[in-house]
């Protein structure tokens, strides 16, 4: 599987890199200037930054990050008896019909869901690849991550760049929230669907041949399927526990979507946008799950 010399760093580090000097056909943008749009961005659209990890490479050359994000209101709405009473401040018994239907519509529970948003972003400047971003899910108890969504926020580095990019990032973020609706019922879709052995060993094949992993890595996926896998010391980040074997039911395609991601947690970091469509794509085709795409983000 590719590795890449990357190096976890901080924020200083980021905002210490120096930008090369433009040309005339090619305009580089500072990785700071790019961080610091998203997180305005983010703010101003009603969400809150909570995490953040950076990566460096090529001397500074290249740049991926990614922030994970919450909304400041739940955008699942859910309300059991003893939520509704909490908000009436009273019993059920006591309150009226138009009383109680009130205190359910502005009863909010957050749906634990599992998984977090993350948007994650890159940059270069040595010409690698243009800038861009993705939106993207942090299963947490295995500390997985996984983008489904992506936007080009810049076609090439050009001299316009710097004019366009505030509203390509502005324009990208206003999609997050029907980009996390239309997550949430893909993973539940990944959650309900059964899938045989047959079936499992037949998306491995497909797996190499769409470039998610290497054939080297059929093994690993295969052990975390079936629960066989033994873990390579007690620091081995693709072992499971108690907790991922209740998380992840047998025998389904969340399961395996997650045996994937494990092992894609290796990988180079940079890569991993494009393996993250591949794999959604073999996943959305095991689940006959279709979805279009969304605004300019490409699914």
């Amino acid at each position: 599987m590719s590795r890449s010399t990357a190096i976890e760093v901080n924020r200083t580090d980021v905002f210490a890199v120096q930008t090369p000097p433009p040309t005339k056909t090619w305009r580089p943008i500072p990785h700071n200037y790019l961080l610091e749009l998203i997180e305005r961005d983010v703010t101003e659209a009603g969400m809150e930054i909570t995490g953040e990890h950076h990566l460096l490479d090529k001397d500074g050359a290249r740049w991926f990050c990614t922030l994970q994000v919450q909304h400041a209101v739940a955008t699942i709405k859910t309300a059991t008896p003893d939520d509704v009473a909490a908000t009436l401040g009273s019993s059920l018994h006591d309150a009226t019909a138009a009383q109680v239907q009130e205190a359910i519509a502005t009863t909010e529970v957050v749906k634990h869901r599992g998984y977090s948003t993350v948007i994650g972003a890159r940059n270069s400047h040595d010409k690698a690849f243009v800038a861009n971003m993705a939106c993207g899910s942090h299963v947490m108890v295995c500390d997985n991550l996984c983008f489904w969504g992506e936007i080009v926020v810049g076609r090439m580095h050009t001299s316009r760049i710097l004019h366009n990019l505030p509203r390509l990032i502005k324009e990208a973020l206003s999609q997050v929230l029907v980009m996390e609706k239309v997550q949430d019922e893909r993973i539940g879709t990944y959650r309900d669907t059964r899938l045989l052995n047959f079936g499992a060993h037949d998306a491995l094949i497909r797996a190499v041949d769409a470039n998610v992993i290497p054939a080297s890595k059929i093994p690993t996926v295969l052990g975390l399927w079936r629960g066989s896998y033994k873990a390579q010391g007690d620091d081995d980040p693709v072992a499971w526990g108690d907790a991922h074997e209740d998380t992840f039911k047998p025998n389904t395609v969340w399961r395996l979507f997650n045996a994937f991601t494990s092992v894609l947690k290796l990988a180079n970091q940079f890569d991993l946008p494009a393996k993250s469509r591949s794999l959604h794509a073999l996943c959305d085709d095991l689940c006959g799950y279709e979805t279009s795409n969304v605004g300019g983000f490409v699914n």
